[in-house]
């Protein structure tokens, strides 16, 4: 079953990004054995979001930390979010959770614990570099070739309709491109590829 769980999955649902590699139990088998090798206590982890997540459940007002990916369904609500500074001529990012209008404030609350207890605003951003520097590059080659900057911003906002598709809306590839499309100096080529996102 174990093995099986593993293998269910082809990312880890805590944080979307690694694969997993270990099964969590949602509630800890020291406190809650009798639920140990119930399936609806096992989600299939990546080792890191594992660890940090550890035995907790609840925060001492008894709100639940962690979105559950059986029970929390979080599919059409867009909590992440980014902002993209450019001031010193690169683009460096970071990933929030937003408050939304009118959707489940608890859910987005638990969402926001979710992202900070396991650092994942971090590892968005440490993953976006790369994705920051490639576009920027992509940037500099399509305004070179004469391309525009609406054309470019087409462009961009392209990628994150493709990632959101597959992803969902609320993959941090998705989020960054919308945020690089918005962004003027972005478009318009003024940050460095080489040092772009560090």
């Amino acid at each position: 079953m174990y093995d099986g769980l593993v293998l269910s999955t082809p990312m880890c649902p805590m944080c979307a990004e690694r694969d997993p590699t270990t099964v969590d139990h949602v509630l800890p088998r020291k406190a809650w054995p009798e639920f140990s090798i119930l399936p609806e206590n096992l989600v299939p982890a990546c080792d890191v979001c594992n660890r940090r997540k550890r035995d907790r459940v609840a925060n001492t007002a008894g709100e639940a930390l962690f979105i559950n990916p059986y029970r929390d369904d979080l599919s059409e609500v867009g909590f992440l979010d980014a902002s993209v500074d450019t001031s010193s001529g690169t683009a460096v990012v970071q990933f929030f959770i937003r408050e939304a209008v009118g959707e489940d404030a608890q859910l987005l609350a638990r969402a926001a614990r979710h992202f900070e207890k396991l650092k994942l605003g971090e590892l968005y951003r440490i993953k976006a570099i790369p994705e920051i520097q490639e576009n920027a590059l992509a940037v500099a080659r399509m305004l070179h070739g004469g391309v525009t900057t609406g054309a470019v911003r087409r462009s961009l906002e392209e990628q994150a309709q493709r990632t959101e598709k597959v992803r969902g809306k609320n993959h941090w590839r998705a989020v960054l491109h919308r945020r690089l499309a918005g962004n003027d100096d972005f478009a318009a080529g003024v940050c460095s590829p080489t040092a772009a996102g560090t």
